[in-house]
């Protein structure tokens, strides 16, 4: 099966989990994530503002808050091409979305990337030795 075939597959997948599914495996990937050694030390978390049938990140990012860590999101500008990480202080304000069905903070301090010590990739779907397949829900 090639990239174009897995990214289908998982995609018609994905549209079969209840809510109720999609809440307990992002709940469980949360606690992975946040059972991390390297999330733990980390003072700068990069993380993604979940949509639709991707992973719910809103409890990494509270937990984030909770344990004094700076957290950035993604602006991306789709016309530049390019993205800024920037901070984020709430997860009810301070957003659009854009053409891509992305949410995109709409303003906050842009972060230098050296300055971010662990970052959550979104994907549909990684291959065993964590290559990424795409974006679109996947479960870390």
């Amino acid at each position: 099966m090639d990239k174009e075939q897995m990214r289908l597959f998982l995609r018609k997948r994905l549209v079969l989990l209840s809510q109720d599914k999609i809440k307990q495996k992002s709940k469980t990937a949360s606690q992975k994530l946040l059972s991390l050694p390297e999330f733990q030390n980390a003072d700068t978390v990069m993380i993604y503002l979940s949509v639709g049938t991707e992973t719910d990140t809103s409890d990494i990012i509270l937990a984030a808050w909770q344990h004094g860590k700076t957290v950035v999101a993604p602006k991306v500008s789709w016309e530049q091409r390019h993205m800024i990480p920037v901070e984020i202080n709430s997860l009810d304000t301070g957003f659009s979305t854009d053409i891509a069905g992305l949410r995109n903070p709409i303003a906050g301090a842009p972060m230098p990337f050296a300055e971010i010590d662990f970052i959550v990739v979104p994907g549909l779907g990684f291959d065993r030795q964590g290559n990424r397949l795409g974006r679109g829900g996947g479960y870390f």
